[in-house]
Formats: structure tokens, sequence, C-alpha cells
């Protein structure tokens, strides 16, 4: 069979998590005009771009439409006969191009990283992710993220959803949209909760748009380090968010143990209290989202003549279960 010079040591790295092809493949014409041999990103179902020739991989030979297999005559042969070489190409969209860089940047690829990097700015929250917990956050995010962008695209037409596709946002990859997103990502965050925020209390009861929206929140934020600056404007959005709804006090309630305890603090104090528990729990870092995250439960009581201020209540959090889901989103 033919294989990369470099397809052997995938079995060791992390692009065995990718689930690589083995029977068939991709790859870029113009590349094997360059050098005959066949690269390593083209194993991934990842990658679907070329960075340096800016075009799609090809995965069917022109002439017969069968799907390119390793089991081939040359590295640039087809079994029908025709020469990969003489494909043509059909150019890549920027926003491939530049997810492209970023995998194969984390390829080890320096020069595509340092381009990215160039595009995106060094201290763009994107890096601060492995490539499998990228893989991770855009499964979780692209859904909201496509709509979202469908949905702006059409207020002009319509204010119903889905009426009008824009041809280059459906052509992207869940990992291509997502890395896009991030490109400007304060702003589009900035937009993103608020369209999502609106879009739940015409339809949600008070108590559904609440929670819903806390839920989003921390799920967002767990998938970042505490210092991380998207986790920073996630926490602040966080805070300003549940003290519309009148949310000013936090109680955290222990009932696993003989004794049962509580403490209550102000929730414009959390950030006085956070380190005081992330000691009791071996130094982890704390952020408001991480400690709902770590609740059992997680129950709000709402302003009324009997509470004249919201309460959030959190059940058990432990750093066992801290531990537990940020594993989901980190490996």
């Amino acid at each position: 069979m033919l294989k990369s010079i470099a397809f052997g040591a995938t079995n060791q790295g992390n692009a065995m998590s990718y689930r690589l092809y083995h029977r068939a493949t991709q790859l870029c014409p113009d590349c094997l005009k360059e050098s005959l041999y066949a690269r390593l990103l083209w194993d991934s179902p990842m990658s679907r771009i070329c960075p340096i020739h800016r075009c799609n991989l090809i995965n069917k030979c022109p002439q017969c439409q069968q799907l390119i297999n390793w089991s081939r005559p040359g590295v640039a042969k087809c079994q029908c006969g025709f020469d990969f070489r003489h494909s043509l190409t059909t150019a890549a969209n920027d926003a491939q191009v530049n997810f492209s860089l970023y995998l194969y940047g984390n390829f080890g690829q320096v020069e595509c990283l340092n381009a990215i990097k160039a595009v995106y700015k060094p201290d763009n929250p994107v890096f601060h992710l492995s490539l499998n917990q990228f893989s991770r956050f855009s499964r979780f995010l692209e859904a909201y993220v496509r709509v979202y962008w469908r949905h702006q695209r059409c207020l002009a037409l319509s204010k119903i959803v889905f009426t009008e596709f824009d041809s280059e946002l459906e052509a992207l990859s869940k990992d291509e949209l997502v890395f896009e997103f991030f490109q400007d990502w304060k702003n589009n965050f900035k937009k993103l909760l608020r369209w999502h925020e609106s879009n739940l209390q015409p339809r949600s009861s008070q108590s559904t748009t609440v929670s819903s929206m806390v839920d989003f929140l921390v799920k967002l934020s767990n998938y970042f380090p505490v210092r991380c600056s998207i986790s920073i404007l996630l926490e602040n959005y966080l805070m300003n968010f549940l003290s519309r709804y009148h949310f000013d006090q936090t109680e955290i309630i222990w009932t696993n143990s003989a004794k049962m305890r509580s403490i209550a603090f102000k929730l414009k104090e959390v950030q006085c209290w956070l380190p005081q528990m992330a000691q009791t729990w071996n130094d982890i870092e704390l952020n408001l989202a991480r400690l709902i995250i770590a609740s059992q439960e997680v129950r709000y009581l709402f302003p009324s003549e009997l509470y004249p201020t919201g309460v959030m209540i959190l059940r058990n959090p432990e750093p066992q279960i801290l531990r537990l889901k940020l594993n989901l989103c980190f490996h």
C-alpha cells in the first residue's frame, strides 16, 4: 500500500483522534506537481484545504469518479490510469484557508501557525485550545453560530430564520465556521450572547430563560482557562445577566455530610469569596461559572414578597464534579 512517509507517525500522535482515512484519502494536485509524495494532513478528515495553494483537496478521480484509494499504482496515478496532477482544483475561501493554516500549525508546521497568528493575533483565545479541545468546542458551538449568522443575514429580508442562506457560510465545515467566528471573537461573542438571550425571552418562561442562559454561559466558559480573556468576558456577562434578573445573592448548601451547612454571599462579592473556596479545593482555579458547573443542583428563587432579592442556590459543589466535567471539555 502507498502511504505518506509520515503516516506511521500518526499512530503515536494526536492525529489518531480524528479517524485517519486508511482506505481512501485526499490530495492536492498542485502539491504533487511540486513534490511527488503524499502529505500527512491529507489523511485527516478535518483537512479539506491545501493552505499553500489555497485550494480544495480532491477525494475522487475526475476520470472514473471513484474515491482515491491508498491501493493504487502510484502516488499521483489512479487505478484507471488518470494522473492526479492533471486534475483541476477549486479555490478555497479565506475562512477555509485560515482554519487549514491553524490545522497544519497544530501538526507541527510552524510557518503555518505563525501565519494564522499574524491574521488572528497571538492573544486570540482560540490559541488557548488544543486541537482536540477546539474540535469539542466547535461541536458544541456550531449550531448556535450557524443559526445566528443565518438570522443576521436574513433580517433585511424576513424575520423568519432560514429564509435565505449564504452559500459561502453553508460551505464551511463546523470547524471552519467556528474558527472564522474567532477572528473578531470579542464582538462576535457579545453579539451572539445578546442574540441568544433575546431569542429565549419571548419564547420561554422567566425561570427557563434564566436557567438556559446560565447553562449556556457556563458551558462556554468552561472550555477555557479561568484567566483567559474570553472567560473573563463570559464571566462578566454572567454576572450582569444575573443582576438584570435581580439575583443579588448566592447561597451554597452542602447536604451530603452528617450536618447540613450553608454559606451565603452577595453576588457582587463573589470575586472576593472565590479564592477562599479555591484554597479548600487544593487551589483549583475558580470563577462563578466553574462553581456552578461543580454543583449537583442549581436552583433560582426569584424575587417575590417573601424574597425581595433573587437567590441562586448551589447545592453540593464538589471539586470531583468540577474535574470530571472539565475533563469532558479538555480531553
